[in-house]
């Protein structure tokens, strides 16, 4: 049985080890010279650095002894803070806490909009932005929820779905807690003792070496009747076609409805990365710092050293700033610093070097539209019987690492049943 998944990200990685698992192989074609994806870490001045900043936290008992049992795991207090209108405030958002930091404009109003807003029992919000006002009131919206998530995906946020506020609004108080999935509000997480978040791709990766094709690029799908019964790929030897029996896609949905010659209507948001190394031991003990609004170029910075300072440099830190908006590229690293200076979060004087990496595919963009184009995507894809689809940017789901371990577990589970037959 030959199956061949494309993409070696942590999805395909996840699935390529549990075939491995099971006693079956697979092959993983991979167009970086390096697996991982966005889920990588690479080493940089002597310190392991993410593509942004991620952890492990999940309600799986059994992922979690899995993902233990892979690599030596830290497990660290949640802590990050949000800086808007020229104040520290805590993550998540406190109500209470907004009206006494801006009181008495506009905290005033964060308290009157939320007990007086427009009573919408039983009406489904249309938009995120309708979202918010239904739950938080106007002032609050305008004031906090409305810009950042504008500013992160670069939309009107009436023209993002609901689905993006069911999933990441978080406001801290006891009842939001209980109604409000528990993921949102974890204050624990775990990270890998040493080497970045990447240590899971790296395990992955150095248990099926021999099924892994880096610098390897799909060009072309080949289609039999109902199946995928080949494919074209170009190494640095050339190209060349190969037969599978099945194809299991990790590819962002859009690259990969290309390779078919569909057309879908379905975004990403690029995201561009600023590395910073500092000579100083710390900057602050936060793990994310978010800029809420629009006058500062990042949406949210991370300290790696935060995370685990186990065999990295002490005398130094190194900062990621993550950004969605546009800007000119040779003017990044530069803004970066001078709005980390402005705040007095760094002194400029400190930073002794700067890294900039562009990633194309960073969020999935939750339009209104995007569930009626997932359905398009459905309806043209589905009559493929050995074609199968893993990870956020293949499903267009936004999704944790042990979401994308457990729907690969399921994925395997699948394939075993199907084809031992």
């Amino acid at each position: 049985m030959k199956i061949a998944i494309l993409g070696g990200g942590i999805s395909g990685l996840s699935v390529g080890w549990l075939l491995r698992q099971s006693g079956w192989s697979s092959t993983i074609f991979e167009h970086q010279s390096s697996c991982g994806g966005l889920a990588r870490s690479f080493r940089w001045h002597g310190f392991h650095c993410d593509i942004a900043a991620h952890r492990f936290y999940t309600t799986n008992q059994a992922t979690l002894k899995t993902f233990s049992s892979l690599v030596p795991l830290v497990r660290n207090i949640r802590q990050s803070k949000i800086f808007i209108d020229g104040k520290w405030i805590t993550d998540p958002v406190n109500p209470l806490e907004l009206a006494i930091k801006f009181f008495p404009n506009p905290g005033l109003s964060f308290i009157w909009d939320y007990f007086t807003r427009e009573s919408t029992s039983g009406v489904a919000a249309a938009s995120f932005d309708s979202f918010a006002l239904q739950h938080y009131g106007q002032s609050l919206t305008e004031f906090f929820f409305r810009p950042y998530t504008e500013k992160l995906f670069g939309i009107s946020a009436n023209e993002i779905s609901t689905t993006w506020a069911t999933q990441k609004i978080r406001v801290s108080g006891i009842l939001d807690m209980i109604k409000r999935n528990s993921k949102t509000y974890f204050r624990h997480f775990y990270y890998p003792k040493e080497g970045g978040y990447g240590a899971f791709c790296q395990r992955f990766y150095q248990d099926i070496q021999k099924d892994v094709r880096l610098s390897t690029s799909v060009k072309a799908l080949h289609v039999v009747g109902n199946q995928i019964v080949a494919i074209t790929y170009e190494t640095e030897d050339g190209e060349r076609t190969e037969e599978f029996d099945a194809v299991v896609s990790t590819l962002p949905l859009t690259v990969f409805m290309q390779l078919l010659n569909i057309s879908i209507r379905l975004k990403f948001q690029p995201v561009s990365l600023v590395y910073l190394l500092l000579d100083q031991p710390q900057v602050s003990q936060n793990h994310w710092i978010y800029f809420a609004h629009k006058n500062f170029l990042m949406n949210r910075v991370s300290e790696f050293k935060n995370f685990s300072d186990y065999g990295i440099p002490q005398n130094k830190t190194v900062l990621c700033a993550e950004m969605t908006m546009d800007y000119p590229r040779e003017q990044i690293i530069e803004r970066v610093i001078q709005d980390l200076d402005n705040v007095n979060f760094i002194r400029k004087g400190r930073v002794i070097d700067a890294l900039l990496l562009d990633e194309p595919f960073g969020y999935p963009i939750y339009n209104r539209q995007y569930e009626e184009q997932l359905t398009v995507a459905k309806a043209a894809l589905e009559g493929y019987s050995n074609l199968y689809f893993t990870g956020r940017n293949a499903v267009f789901t936004h999704m944790d690492i042990d979401e994308n371990f457990e729907s690969a577990l399921n994925l395997r589970d699948t394939l075993v049943q199907k084809f031992q037959r």
